[in-house]
């Protein structure tokens, strides 16, 4: 109930209180259940009365500043707060705050909760400076002006029976007050004293009044020669001061300053907001929308009462961003000088993104993209047109052609498939945005074909694998060849699997006889190994798996068993590991096992291996659940099995498990003879130094958008986790699939898919500017022309993850063509050549022949069109 109270709609002149959020988390671990490591044990019992005292302060119970909503503080409405008072008692610190409701620039109504009432600061005019009284107060901006000054007079102790003169004093006034000789001329701004004009009608009012008592039959001050010669509820400027309007604090005003530019206004940063900034500039540049907002147009379509909307407040919030971004004041024609920057804080706009997409509440960096998205869902469903959305069924590939050619076929699923959805989904959000993409499964065994159709409103572009670049070395079962080392070039979407079938064609070996050793599963990606992790694949004369302990006892000695081999001396690892093949089926002497170990040294000492004699035999195992690594053999708690104990206890069988390896541990002597200190045994590094030739250095791979197009449509085969169930076949397969542009857009939304599990890929990815041309790719028929894009918009990132970074927007303006850049308040023109980076993150095409008159015409022309 709290939480659902919490959500509703600002209504001006209604009462919030705020909570300190330490409290509410508290509130929500004892109510909610809600995990919380700062408060363990509380319990409703336990919880006690809302108590704010940490956003206090101290020595005057006042609120502190610059909190900040779902960090610091949290605001419910009346009737949450009397529900706390009831329950829990009487609270620490009530904090009652209300509703505020302040024109704009463009005259549109915004809400806020008035959390910090403004502060004045008063004196009394004086030609003496020792004998100015002057005071501190605050007083709500929703109060009219006439209250404001006679409070500033009463409490400075201007008795009723006089009269008196109150001034609104340039910015820079000091707070304790000026004498009359240091008022300069037209700089005053006289406050009536009978008016009932909110303070929020103001454009600008400084916080630094100064009241004038009448006093020996005259006035301080000639009130002409003071004044400024203009009305009060108009913009001033006060000797130039140009004093930054704060945010939620409605009553300074507006500064005069230069008129905007049109189409060059920034949007201030509220903290980590650079993102919603980015994807809001992309989408107040698209002139359909731009029109249809500023003619108020979105007010004849609200759908309120749909279910699936935001009951029309993402539309009225983005209506009222677009009227602030575009003022009627703004000039076409204006060149901006250097230095100075219009923008506007989109609070009110967060507010309503955050109450409706908790996703994006709080103040950490998000995904611009993401945020694109929730935006245009929320602004398509409070306009969508369609009142009661009836129930669509989606129309399937049919199982008998009927005589119809595939072309047709296609054609009709496509046409149905889009006349469902447009009878569900019609808002002008549809009309830009949404197209629609073909999915083709084949299945492998029985080639039944399954053609399906979807909208989407943008696509995620995959980035061409990058090369995969790895020294490989390779271990052949013959004794009397040499092991050899390769530097190996694949895609970084290869797997493990396709590593075994390259090494297999440059080796000329079957990797269908002899499998390779891995540690890696098949399907595991090859980018699994990453720096300088060596590689080694070792060919074997038996099925290679990797035994894990899940697999029954009876099991373990089914197959041969592939035994690691570790070398030591003098209680130091040394040398490169090997394999042998232990035969299941007949037990293995010590001195047998010791034969079959020294016969694999052949590869490492020639001409003729090594004797018997040469070491000792042990077994090792750290207790681990796969196939004995070595990793703490050298460790000094570690510890060998006796093998005469174990032949005992393994009668008739190996003497050793399937997760335990053998170590060589060498005599002194022995070590020195066979093993001298140069030996390329002792390293991979060394034997890779002198057998493998490093690759020609190639030239940087260039990547278009074309590249990233083929990769999205290109034939993949479905995994086995997504297996398709062909009904034909009646099972799942692991289908083929391609995915076929078939409907464009009018507004063509790209994400290049920069953001891996591991990193950001910051890969130059070069597009057009101008004539992207789509039409080789898109399936459904379209007149010349229909396919061809200009890009406007490029949300750019720049950073390692998408959780860091700085997001900005490239746009450009269509009031003067140029493009500029905008660095959430900084607003700076570019050259088009400059908007290609290695941090372009989503890519905004307008359809060449798209206009604004064809997308406005439909508005209200519907049958069912909210009128």
């Amino acid at each position: 109930m709290i939480s659902i109270a919490m959500q509703m709609a600002l209504e001006p002149d209604t009462y919030w209180f705020v909570i300190s959020r330490k409290w509410f988390r508290a509130w929500e671990a004892a109510v909610l259940s809600k995990p919380s490591k700062e408060f363990p044990t509380v319990t409703e019992e336990t919880l006690g009365p809302v108590d704010n005292s940490d956003i206090l302060r101290l020595e005057t119970s006042g609120i502190l500043p610059d909190l900040v909503e779902g960090y610091d503080a949290e605001f419910v409405p009346e009737d949450a707060w009397n529900n706390f008072v009831m329950w829990y008692g009487q609270p620490v610190g009530e904090l009652k705050r209300r509703v505020i409701a302040y024109p704009t620039a463009t005259g549109m109504l915004e809400t806020r909760i008035e959390v910090h009432p403004p502060t004045f600061h008063a004196f009394v005019l004086s030609h003496n400076p020792t004998s100015i009284r002057h005071v501190t107060f605050k007083i709500s901006s929703h109060s009219p002006i006439s209250v404001l000054a006679a409070q500033a007079a009463a409490l400075l102790g201007v008795p009723n029976t006089k009269k008196y003169r109150v001034w609104n004093m340039p910015p820079k006034t000091p707070n304790s007050g000026i004498t009359v000789g240091s008022v300069i001329r037209n700089t005053l701004l006289p406050i009536p004293l009978d008016s009932d004009a909110p303070l929020t009608e103001l454009n600008r009012l400084s916080r630094v009044l100064g009241v004038e008592v009448y006093s020996d039959d005259q006035w301080l001050l000639d009130a002409e020669s003071v004044s400024i010669p203009i009305d009060p509820s108009s913009a001033v400027n006060f000797e130039g001061a140009d004093v930054e309007p704060r945010p939620g604090v409605p009553f300074s005003g507006r500064p005069a300053g230069m008129p905007v530019p049109r189409g060059t206004m920034g949007l201030k940063n509220l903290g980590h907001t650079c993102f919603m900034n980015a994807g809001l500039q992309c989408l107040l540049h698209i002139p359909e929308l731009e029109q249809y907002f500023l003619q108020n147009l979105h007010r004849r379509e609200l759908n309120p009462k749909n279910l699936l909307s935001k009951q029309g407040q993402f539309a009225i919030a983005f209506g009222i961003l677009v009227q602030q971004v575009y003022p009627a004041a703004a000039k076409l024609s204006l060149t901006r000088v250097s230095g100075r920057y219009s923008s506007y804080v989109p609070l009110d706009f967060k507010g309503v993104v955050c109450r409706w997409v908790p996703t994006f509440a709080g103040y950490e960096e998000c995904d611009s993209q993401e945020l694109v998205g929730a935006v245009l869902d929320g602004l398509h469903e409070d306009l969508n047109r369609v009142l009661k959305k009836p129930y669509v069924e989606k129309p399937e590939w049919p199982e008998d052609s009927q005589g119809l050619s595939l072309t047709e076929i296609e054609s009709r699923i496509a046409h149905e498939t889009w006349v469902g959805h447009a009878r569900r989904n019609d808002s002008i959000i549809a009309d830009l945005f949404q197209g629609m993409y073909k999915s083709t499964l084949s299945c492998p065994e029985c080639h039944k074909v399954s053609v399906t159709f979807d909208p989407f409103m943008s696509l995620s572009l995959p980035l061409p694998a990058p090369t995969w670049r790895h020294s490989v070395y390779f271990v052949p079962w013959d004794v009397q060849q040499q092991s050899v080392a390769l530097r190996i070039h694949l895609p970084s979407d290869s797997t493990c699997k396709t590593l075994k079938k390259d090494l297999a064609s440059k080796l000329n070996v079957n990797p269908k006889k002899h499998k390779f050793f891995r540690f890696f599963e098949d399907h595991v990606n090859i980018t699994e190994v990453v720096g300088d992790e060596i590689i080694v694949a070792y060919e074997l004369p038996v099925r290679a798996t990797i035994f894990k302990s899940e697999t029954a006892a009876s099991d373990q000695f089914e197959h041969p068993l592939i035994i690691p081999v570790f070398h030591m001396c003098s209680n130091s690892t040394f040398g490169i590991p090997y394999l042998v093949v232990a035969n299941s089926l007949n037990s293995e002497s010590y001195q047998g096992t010791k034969s079959l170990v020294a016969e694999r040294y052949k590869q490492y000492v020639q001409p003729n291996g090594v004797p018997n004699d040469s070491f000792e035999l042990r077994i090792f195992s750290s207790n681990c659940n796969t196939m004995e690594t070595g990793f703490r053999i050298d460790s000094p708690g570690a510890s060998f099995v006796d093998w005469g104990t174990r032949e005992h206890q393994f009668e008739g069988k190996p003497p050793i498990r399937p997760t335990e390896a053998l170590v060589c541990v060498w005599h002194r002597d022995s070590w020195e003879q066979f093993f001298p200190h140069q030996s390329m045994f002792n390293s991979w590094e060394a034997r890779l130094a002198s057998e493998a030739k490093e690759m020609p250095k190639t030239r940087r791979e260039e990547i278009y958008i074309a590249d990233c197009l083929d990769e999205l449509t290109k034939t993949e085969r479905l995994g086995i986790n997504d297996s398709w169930y062909c009904s034909r076949c009646q099972m799942h397969r692991q289908a083929t699939k391609q995915i076929q542009l078939w409907k464009l857009p009018n507004i063509l939304v790209l994400q290049l898919k920069r953001f891996a599990k591991r990193a950001k890929i910051d890969k130059m990815i070069k597009f057009p500017i101008h004539g992207l041309d789509l039409s080789e790719r898109v399936g459904e028929p379209t007149s010349a022309g229909e396919c061809v894009y200009d890009l406007f918009a490029v949300d750019d990132h720049k950073g390692d993850r998408m959780s860091t970074g700085h997001y900005t927007t490239f746009a450009k303006n269509e009031s003067d063509g140029g493009w500029y850049h905008y660095q959430d308040a900084v607003v700076t023109p570019v050259s088009p050549e400059s908007i290609v980076t290695p941090g372009a993150y989503v890519l905004f095409y307008r359809r060449r022949t798209a206009s604004v008159q064809d997308i406005l015409s439909k508005v209200g022309t519907r049958p069912d069109a909210l009128k």
